[in-house]
């Protein structure tokens, strides 16, 4: 019952404000998501979110109803990692 309208990544935000960057740091990486739906499809949609085995954390959400009972919706979620890059594609040799 939902329909993407964007997918967008969010710059990797270092946790610890130490000068020294060789020494190991906590990185909050996130991702925009905008969304049309209705509220229970959207309710649905971000419960499945929160009970994934890895851990998303939602820290945004704009839920704005344009044409009843449809929603315009802007989901920010992020995950935490000792790894500045996001997302790594292997390379097939």
């Amino acid at each position: 019952g939902l329909k993407l309208i964007e997918f967008n990544s969010i710059a990797a935000v270092p946790l610890l404000k130490d000068k020294d960057h060789n020494k190991m740091n906590l990185y909050r990486h996130g991702i925009r998501i905008v969304f049309e739906g209705d509220y229970f499809s959207t309710l649905r949609f971000v419960e499945s979110v929160e009970q994934l085995p890895s851990r998303l954390y939602w820290n945004k959400l704009d839920y704005v109803v344009d044409k009843y009972p449809i929603a315009k919706v802007e989901l920010e979620l992020n995950t935490l990692s000792i790894n500045k890059d996001f997302i790594s594609v292997a390379s097939k040799n």
